[in-house]
C-alpha cells in the first residue's frame, strides 16, 4: 500500500458505492485530484448461454461503476482544476472491448459500452502490454495529459500503485 493511502472499500454493483468511495477519499485526505478505476468482473460462456444476472452484473460493474464513479469524482476534480493542481482519471480496461474474444460476449460487449459524459477533457486511449502500463501511464501523467483510458489486461497491482502515486505527486 502506498503511504498514507486510506482504503475505503465498497461494493461496485450498488449505485451508492461511487459516493462512499469518493466521501472516502475526501474523508481521509480533505481533497481528491484523481481516480484510478482498475477494477471489473469477467463472465465466460457464448451469449446464448449467459443468464440475465450475470449480464447485469458485467454491466453494472465494468460499464455504470465507472460512469458513476467519474460523476461523483467530477466536482472535487473541478475543485482541484480550480485550485491549479491537475487532476487525473485513469481508467483500465479490457482489449476485449476493441477485440472481442470468442465466449466472452457478455464481457466484451459491457466493457465496451462504457460512454464518458462531455466533460471537455482531452481524452487519450493507450493500447499497451500489461508489462508497458506503468511506463505509459506516468509518461501520460507526465506530458500532462488530463484523461487517460489505459486499455489492457492484467496489470498488476503493484503498478496500479506506482502509477497512482505518481500522479498525486507531480
Amino acid at each position: 500500500l502506498v503511504p498514507g493511502a486510506a482504503v475505503v472499500t465498497a461494493d461496485l454493483r450498488h449505485a451508492a458505492a461511487a459516493d462512499t468511495i469518493v466521501r472516502g477519499a475526501v474523508s481521509a485526505h480533505g481533497t481528491l485530484d484523481g481516480l484510478v478505476f482498475a477494477a471489473g468482473v469477467v463472465a465466460f460462456g457464448p451469449a446464448l448461454e449467459l443468464d440475465d444476472d450475470v449480464l447485469v452484473e458485467l454491466f453494472t460493474v465494468n460499464a455504470l461503476a465507472p460512469i458513476r464513479l467519474l460523476r461523483a469524482a467530477g466536482p472535487w476534480l473541478v475543485e482541484s482544476a480550480g485550485a491549479g493542481r491537475s487532476p487525473f482519471v485513469v481508467h483500465t480496461s479490457a482489449v476485449v472491448a476493441e477485440q472481442p474474444v470468442a465466449g466472452m460476449a457478455g464481457y466484451s460487449a459491457a466493457k465496451a459500452a462504457r460512454v464518458l459524459a462531455e466533460t471537455g477533457a482531452d481524452v487519450t486511449v493507450v493500447f499497451v502490454p500489461a508489462k508497458a502500463t506503468k511506463a505509459a501511464v506516468i509518461e501520460a501523467i507526465d506530458a500532462g495529459i488530463p484523461l487517460a483510458v489505459v486499455i489492457t489486461e492484467g496489470i498488476p497491482i503493484i503498478d496500479t500503485a506506482a502509477f497512482w502515486a505518481h500522479a498525486v505527486n507531480t
